[in-house]
């Protein structure tokens, strides 16, 4: 097994996780263009906040250096391959110029595989000559002529950025200032606005120069390429790379799969990408040459007059110089910069004021969301016409942001990696919840990656030493407890809020036959073979109507039976608290259990005649057992362990992809089941699902033939993956426009719900998401090589394991299968996120070094606890004065058809008397 592990993924130093994440990135852009994309935008997603959040969660970069010629040779050769599949220009003509375009993309490409099959075959030790990097400089001598090949393939894109950009600089070699000319509409009021120059000033100055002299603005971006490549060059070799791999440097970037797909459309975030790398190689400097603050003050200028987003650049710079080289520093700086900035706009904005800042703010501003970008708040838009409010992605970027630039400033020494992960991370929340994130964007944002790499292997230069940072205090941090009487009192809330409205009930057709058949059981004499039919077309177990007599027996009323369903769940919060409270610890239990009953969602689907409803306390009781079987084993374990998975199995076809993961627990942790109580365990459980064969049997397996055709083609949301995101939704409280409805929803936002919740339902978002991130970095997913090593783990760990072989294998299941994406499929997965958001709230309590930690955190919880049992109970309050506006899942109420229920239950009862 150590010889496993050492050839798996323990093999694969931390740093090449960047290259993994430049690679997912370029592929992404390469197959979407930057356009919305079902499958891509899941995948960059789960890479840039998995692989940034594993960072930030580990603090440092500690992994040991990799050889950077092979890496970067080979990252040339992938980005090389990518090109000659599609150059990517996809306006170019069928011309002369393209043909050679491509042809010299042929040559950059076998340079490539010459050059990294050399690095491959060289010694380490052999010196580092000029003649190795051969290939690479011949390489550096054809890009220009490539990008200018670009120019003459594609003369006149039919975009906007391209057609904008010519007529601002018509209209000011024309003496008239462009921020207050109109512009022409390519697309034709498509977009819903009316079109204005929208760019900042040296944007339109540089623009100028290249079109006077040469007759095309694009020009400026491949001046700005060559400045990056050198600028590139420079800083590699300024810390202290190897010739070689500050060579590949620009190589690489250059050949990044849409390279001249972006000079092509004429996005002028080039020109911001060249002002960053001059930014990043005088920070790097400065640590060198006390001087070089003048030189970071004016690039950083530069940047924020170039692109507006720019702003998070000045930020997380103002952060870093702070905390490296101390307040002076960086108010220097900071002044410097200002200066630059205000000089630049100055006689544009003093020339028409109202103009410059409507067409550079606040027309930005106001834009809708593009249903075609590349971000999640299009993607909701087009699955569910539902347009995000701009005051919720408002609070996304704050509250990233925010905590981005806590973790930067908590640091106890940060260094120039630092600043390229906190702009990477706030980079992809402004992109990914963006309004409009396009290629331009994501390949803006590509950049901090290939920094990352050069800050992580790369050292200061050797005739200097870094400047120190400012050292944090350290102090020990006790762990965080919860009082007594705070989460009793909560709970009580969160309980009372369960019991309370059942009026106000979801009471629609699947409720109304799930009683209706369990009746029937009692008074035709014939226990029920089968359950409802499900989505899928297939018929459901009858597990759950056999559970469902208990209270039919006494009583057909709608809310007792929902009453029953409520206390069932309340068994499994009993169980919750509990299993962590032995296993885990008191504040963790604690937490857990507060953010899990007083969530919107777990309290709506504890409150509905559904079978998946009934989940979480079999669930919990599964964990339970398998946990005991871990620690000690005995044969009544084995045939309970059996007898809840039939169960479970039964309420919902989730738990159909249980089996596996149990498995792999079991040979985990080398629980050798023996013959006879494994013989006695499939006895029983056949024996459970014995009437649901027999109903098969009977009917020649018709049902099941007919389900297997149709499965993967339901009608559903086309993300698959979705599922997997519909599980932070739901958890965190997001979501409800889902069971609203648009309409009912915004009337339900205006109506009831300050701001102040949502905010907090994103802190749990986070947290959850974090702490996902470090249950698998921390746990045997990510090593397999100690797949059958003797247990060494806590209960308390072998918990958080069995909770992500349940993601694993359900949600792999759900993707191969083609499984749509359904808010009640994440049912099961109720308890987990909870769990992992409040071991994350721990991790972070014990990190902070302030006094009133104790108090932020009761505090923080608290807030969240509160803003769920506020939006719940706002909630209910809107489904009973305002039923008539939902359209969304929820349906009527029960208090709505109650009359239409009392009036036929009499006939109904009298029709299936014997």
């Amino acid at each position: 097994m150590p010889a496993i592990a050492r050839i798996t993924i323990k093999a694969v130093p931390p740093h090449a996780l960047w290259f993994l994440l430049l690679v997912v990135l370029g592929n992404t852009l390469r197959l979407s263009h930057g356009h919305i994309h079902p499958t891509q935008l899941p995948i960059v997603t789960l890479a840039l906040f998995g692989i940034g959040g594993y960072f930030a969660l580990n603090g440092n970069h500690n992994g040991k250096p990799l050889p950077l010629e092979k890496w970067l040779s080979g990252l040339w050769l992938l980005f090389a391959s990518f090109l000659i599949l599609g150059n990517q220009t996809i306006h170019a003509l069928n011309n002369d110029s393209h043909r050679l375009l491509n042809l010299g993309l042929w040559v950059n490409a076998i340079l490539a595989l010459y050059l990294w099959i050399g690095t491959l075959r060289t010694h380490p030790e052999l010196p580092d000559t000029p003649k190795r990097r051969l290939p690479a400089y011949l390489a550096l001598a054809l890009w220009p002529l490539l990008l200018w090949g670009v120019l003459q393939a594609s003369p006149n894109p039919n975009i906007d950025v391209f057609h904008h950009g010519v007529e601002a600089v018509n209209y000011l070699l024309n003496g008239k200032n462009p921020y207050n000319q109109p512009l022409s509409d390519l697309y034709h009021g498509a977009y819903g606005y009316v079109p204005g120059y929208i760019y900042l000033p040296v944007i339109l100055i540089a623009n100028t120069v290249t079109w006077y002299l040469f007759g095309d603005i694009r020009v400026t971006y491949i001046i700005a390429q060559l400045v990056i490549l050198t600028a590139l060059w420079r800083l590699g070799r300024d810390r202290n790379l190897s010739p070689t791999a500050a060579t590949l440097l620009p190589l690489v970037w250059i050949s990044f799969p849409v390279t001249l797909f972006v000079l092509e459309q004429a996005w002028n975030d080039t020109l911001l990408i060249m002002f960053t790398a001059l930014l990043a190689w005088s920070l790097n400097r400065q640590s060198q040459t006390p001087k070089a603050w003048i030189s970071t003050g004016i690039f950083l200028g530069l940047t924020l007059a170039t692109k507006q987003y720019a702003a998070v650049i000045a930020w997380v710079s103002f952060l870093y110089l702070w905390r490296r080289f101390g307040p002076r520093s960086a108010i220097q700086v900071a002044i410097l910069a200002a200066l630059v900035f205000t000089l630049t706009i100055l006689p544009f904005l003093l020339q028409d004021p109202q103009a410059f800042i409507n067409h550079t703010f606040a027309e930005i501003a106001g834009y809708k969301i593009r249903q075609d970008a590349l971000s999640w708040v299009a993607y909701i838009l087009v699955a569910t016409q539902m347009e995000t409010p701009g005051s919720q992605i408002l609070v996304i970027y704050v509250l990233l942001a925010g905590i981005t630039s806590l973790w930067f400033i908590t640091l106890r020494h940060v260094t120039l990696w630092h600043w390229s992960l906190a702009s990477i991370l706030i980079y992809a929340t402004l992109f990914l919840f963006g309004k409009q994130a396009f290629c331009n964007y994501y390949h803006f944002l590509a950049f901090f990656i290939l920094l990352a790499i050069v800050f992580a292997q790369g050292g200061s230069h050797p005739k200097t030493k870094d400047t120190p940072s400012i050292p944090l205090p350290t102090k020990i941090t006790p762990p965080l407890a919860f009082p007594q009487p705070l989460f009793w009192s909560l709970m009580a809330i969160a309980v009372l809020l369960r019991l309370t409205f059942l009026d106000t009930i979801e009471f629609k057709e699947d409720e109304f036959n799930a009683i209706t058949l369990t009746f029937e059981q009692f008074f035709l004499g014939k226990p029920a073979l089968i359950g409802l039919k499900s989505s899928t077309g297939l018929y459901n177990p009858p597990f759950f109507l056999y559970l469902l007599a208990l209270p039919v027996f006494w009583t057909t009323d709608p809310k007792l039976v929902t009453l029953f369903i409520i206390l069932l769940n309340l068994g499994g919060i009993f169980l919750l608290y509990r299993l962590l409270k032995r296993h885990v610890s008191l504040p963790t239990a604690a937490i857990t259990t507060l953010l899990f009953t007083s969530s919107p969602w777990t309290i709506l689907y504890s409150r509905k005649i559904w079978a998946q409803d009934c989940l979480m306390p079999f669930m919990m009781a599964l964990c339970t057992i398998l946990l005991s079987l871990s620690e000690r084993y005995r044969p009544w374990k084995v045939w309970t362990l059996f007898l809840l998975v039939a169960l479970t199995t039964q309420l919902h076809m989730s738990a159909w992809f249980l089996p596996p993961a149990i498995l792999i627990f079991l040979i985990r942790y080398r629980i050798a089941i023996r013959g006879i109580d494994l013989a006695l365990g499939l006895l029983l459980f056949i024996a459970v699902y014995a009437p649901y064969l027999y109903f098969h049997q009977q009917t020649h397996y018709e049902n099941l033939l007919e389900a297997w055709r149709l499965l993967g083609t339901q009608q559903g949301q086309s993300l698959t993956l979705g599922n997997f995101f519909w599980m932070f939704l739901i958890a965190s409280g997001l979501g409800l426009h889902y069971l609203l409805g648009s309409q009912g929803f915004t009337l339900f936002w205006d109506s009831y719900v300050i701001l102040l919740p949502q905010l907090f339902f994103f802190i749990f978002l986070l947290l959850a998401a974090l702490g996902l991130i470090a249950a698998l970095s921390q746990h045997w997913p990510l090593r397999p090589g100690h797949l059958a090593r003797s247990p060494t783990e806590t209960p308390g760990q072998k918990l958080v394991t069995l909770l992500l072989l349940f993601l694993i294998t359900i949600h792999g299941g759900y993707l191969l299968l083609g499984i749509p994406t359904l808010p009640h499929y994440s049912i099961i997965f109720y308890p987990s996120l909870f769990l992992f958001a409040a071991l994350m709230m721990e991790n972070i309590h014990a990190r902070i070094t302030t006094p009133h930690r104790q108090t932020l955190s009761l505090t923080l919880i608290t807030a969240m606890v509160l803003a769920n049992l506020y939006v719940t109970f706002a909630f209910h309050a809107f489904v009973l004065y305002r039923h008539h506006s939902i359209s969304g899942d929820y349906g009527t109420p029960y208090f709505v058809r109650q009359q239409e229920w009392q009036a036929i239950l009499p006939s109904w009862k009298k029709a299936t008397s014997p």
